[in-house]
C-alpha cells in the first residue's frame, strides 16, 4: 500500500480511502446500506491490505455509518492510532450547540477521536464556515469534553 503524509502531522495515510457511506442500517436514509454484520468483512479486508483511511459522515445512513464504521474499526484495528477517520457534520447543523452536533461529537469520542483532533479538524473549515459557526462548533466540543 502506498501512503502519503497528512499535512505536517507526521501521520501516514493510505492513498486509498474506504468510503463508508453504504454502511449503516437499511431504511435509515439509505435502503441499500449494509448493516454492521455485512460491513465487517469489508472493513477487515481493507485493514489487512493496509488501507488505514476511512470516510464517513453524520448524514450517511441516518448517522449509522459512523457507528458501524467505528465498531468495525474497534474490532479489527490493532489500535486507534493506526487509522484515520474523516467524518463530517452536516453543515446546516453547525449553527449552534444543537442536539445533532452534540450527538456527532459524542459519536466521534466513542470511536476514539480526541478533543484536540476534533478541534483541529473544525478549525480547518474556518474559511468555509465562517468564524461564528466555527466558534460554535468548537464550543460544542469544549462543553462535552
Amino acid at each position: 500500500m502506498e501512503y502519503a503524509r497528512l499535512g505536517n502531522t507526521g501521520m501516514k495515510v493510505s492513498r486509498i480511502c474506504l468510503g463508508c457511506m453504504s454502511y449503516g442500517k437499511p431504511g435509515k436514509g439509505n435502503e441499500m446500506a449494509l448493516d454492521e454484520e455485512q460491513s465487517r468483512p469489508y472493513i477487515q479486508c481493507v485493514l489487512e491490505i493496509g488501507i488505514n483511511f476511512f470516510d464517513t459522515a453524520d448524514v450517511y445512513s441516518g448517522g449509522m455509518s459512523e457507528t458501524v464504521t467505528g465498531g468495525g474499526l474497534r474490532d479489527f484495528a490493532a489500535s486507534r492510532d493506526e487509522v484515520v477517520i474523516a467524518t463530517k457534520v452536516h453543515s446546516q447543523r453547525v449553527g449552534s450547540c444543537e442536539s445533532q452536533v452534540k450527538a456527532h461529537v459524542r459519536g466521534n469520542l466513542n470511536v476514539g477521536n480526541s478533543k484536540g483532533l476534533m478541534i483541529e479538524a473544525i478549525t480547518q473549515y474556518l474559511p468555509y464556515m465562517g468564524f461564528p459557526r466555527t466558534l460554535n462548533a468548537i464550543n460544542c466540543v469544549n462543553e462535552m469534553c
